[in-house]
């Protein structure tokens, strides 16, 4: 009986340990002791790649969605030593911080490592997107009113993606497209609109006063492009942007 009576109080010991550790597991806040593990809860990994993530990523804060592929779960570790444990989050080295990825975060006791483990994410960036507003047919130029900018959550950057509507607007599409398609760069072409030794209007302006005035073009011009412009009153070279045909604009 009495041999009955110690086993039953070691199992009942045993239960009581592994019951502590698990309301340790619930409570998941930071690094916390149960017995002799140390125990760094799911919430808390997470967190900590999350911070990673948004501390060194290139995009503007909030802009960043991060979703864990696999299933984390508690590290549990044998506190050896008894000594301070702390934990550090890195990222391959030409991490770009969008899409699929892997991060690494290490475990250590007293500096000295003691476990890594691999936790897999995908990271989405929110992102303006310029978007046709209507029906645009080949060889139509795009002007301001034919695009719209859009909110759009991102896994990758392409190499043809417009920075904004000054990449778009002035140039001709190259092939018809519905309402609501992105635009990129590949989808367009540039539009000659001033040659060299035409007559342009030359428009100069700061906001309150604005001024006219004929010159001759020295350079072919694109949309938004600076070239060398010859005034008629002065016949001295300016430099003015292209702003549609014909037209250029000095600011001043």
């Amino acid at each position: 009986m009495a041999l009955l009576k110690i086993n039953r109080e070691s199992e009942m010991k045993h239960v009581l340990k592994w019951f502590l550790i698990m309301v340790f597991f619930v409570a998941g806040e930071g690094i916390l002791h149960a017995g002799d593990a140390v125990i760094i809860g799911a919430d808390t990994i997470k967190a900590a790649v999350r911070n990673y993530i948004e501390t060194n990523m290139p995009w503007p804060a909030g802009t960043m969605r991060v979703e864990f592929s696999t299933r984390i779960s508690d590290v549990v570790l044998a506190a050896a030593g008894r000594g301070k444990i702390s934990y550090q989050v890195r990222s391959k080295k030409d991490e770009d911080f969008i899409g699929d990825s892997a991060f690494y975060i290490g475990f250590y006791e007293e500096g000295t490592p003691v476990k890594e483990d691999v936790v897999r994410v995908r990271m989405e960036v929110l992102r303006d997107v310029i978007v046709s507003s209507r029906v645009l047919v080949r060889d139509t130029p795009v002007s301001s009113h034919d695009i719209n900018i859009v909110k759009k959550w991102v896994r990758e950057v392409s190499l043809n993606t417009v920075a904004g509507p000054e990449d778009v607007v002035g140039k001709k599409i190259c092939t018809s497209i519905r309402p609501n398609t992105e635009i990129t760069s590949n989808m367009l072409k540039d539009i000659m609109m001033i040659k060299k030794g035409k007559l342009v209007q030359i428009m100069l302006e700061n906001g309150l006063i604005r001024v006219t005035g004929i010159g001759v073009s020295e350079e072919n011009g694109v949309y938004g492009a600076v070239i060398k412009v010859k005034t008629a009153s002065s016949n001295k070279t300016i430099l003015a942007r292209v702003e549609g045909e014909s037209l250029v604009r000095v600011d001043f």
